[in-house]
């Protein structure tokens, strides 16, 4: 998960860590230790999900599929169809 983690930084703030970790309410050090291989708990990812909900869970959890969830996007867009 650290590798994807340090994907969503790159996206999401240009890879300003520091923007990053105050954005999520997290401390710079915080943030560090998650990229260099602390241990993730189910909070920081939970936070992620929240603050970003477009970021696929499976995505950050597993590495399973896309990092941007797009299935709601398509919802909307086969509801406007009909």
């Amino acid at each position: 998960m650290h590798t994807r983690l340090v994907k969503i930084i790159e996206l999401k703030s240009g890879g300003k860590r520091v923007d990053f970790a105050s954005f999520l309410g997290w401390s710079p050090q915080y943030l560090h230790k998650l990229i260099k291989g602390h241990t993730f708990g189910i909070t920081p990812v939970i936070t992620i999900l929240t603050k970003f909900p477009e970021i696929n869970a499976r995505w950050l959890l597993f590495g399973d599929g896309e990092m941007i969830d797009n299935s709601d996007k398509i919802c909307k867009q086969k509801r406007a169809k009909k």
